[in-house]
């Protein structure tokens, strides 16, 4: 006689899958099953391995502003947590000490204790006005693809250039969610687009061979323009370089 167990199979990589059912003819062999599932996720995801690496996904991430009368180029990662910088806070631009908010980097363009990997990149644009019915709002879609289309980004390790590409490929998205209360204005359309077209961080543009950086070694991330690219209100941009830390214990 087999017990079925409902709803998951399990297989050689130790995990179960949902929409199938898995026949053990015993107890013995159902519970061992379970006990494998079970220590294989909870080894994997364990933060105390002694004596082992540990490796979870984690992000880097840099926040610098884009203003107005636009700019020539924005060096990512150039100013560390607890350094001044001009950002958005409560929607105006304010001289602020880098803060967990705006970036994970203790020292200028460099990691300075454990490896990581960078899989892929992604921007986020975040608007200094969110009103849907502000006027500067209504600019936010032509903003975001003016900005995207005249750019330019390259990333460097050291002296070895290892990404270039026109900052149209970046996968970008604008923190604008909602629509104007007058549904046949411009405005109401232009802002519903937008928030239909940009729901938060959900892509990036992928690495086909992940990079690795190592404690100390400097690398750049800088966005160039060729001639400036105005908007109508400021921006802040937000980049990561999404991939696994490793670290010891």
């Amino acid at each position: 006689m087999y017990i079925p167990l409902k709803n998951y199979e399990y297989n050689t990589h130790g995990d179960f899958k949902k929409g199938h059912v898995r026949r053990f003819y015993t107890n013995k062999q159902k519970g061992d099953a379970m006990k494998k599932f079970m220590t294989a996720n909870f080894r994997q995801g364990n933060v105390q391995n002694v004596r082992n690496t540990e490796e979870f996904y984690y992000p880097l991430f840099d926040r610098t502003n884009y203003p107005t009368t636009g700019v020539s180029q924005i060096s990512f990662f150039s100013i560390p947590r607890g350094q001044s910088a001009s950002l958005i806070v409560n929607g105006a631009v304010t001289t602020v000490s880098k803060s967990d908010r705006d970036t994970n980097l203790d020292t200028p363009n460099q990691i300075n204790i454990s490896a990581r990997t960078v899989d892929g990149i992604s921007l986020n644009f975040i608007p200094m006005t969110l009103t849907p019915t502000s006027a500067v709002t209504n600019n936010v879609a032509a903003d975001i693809q003016n900005i995207l289309n005249g750019g330019f980004i390259r990333f460097k390790v050291g002296q070895k250039t290892v990404l270039e590409s026109p900052l149209p490929n970046i996968p970008a998205y604008a923190s604008v969610v909602g629509a104007s209360a007058t549904s046949t204005t411009v405005a109401a359309t232009t802002n519903t687009v937008v928030a239909l077209g940009n729901r938060g961080m959900s892509g990036m543009y992928e690495m086909r061979t992940p990079l690795t950086l190592n404690p100390n070694a400097p690398f750049t991330v800088v966005v160039s323009w060729v001639g400036l690219v105005t908007v109508a209100q400021p921006y802040d941009l937000l980049l990561q370089l999404h991939g696994t830390l490793r670290q010891p214990t």
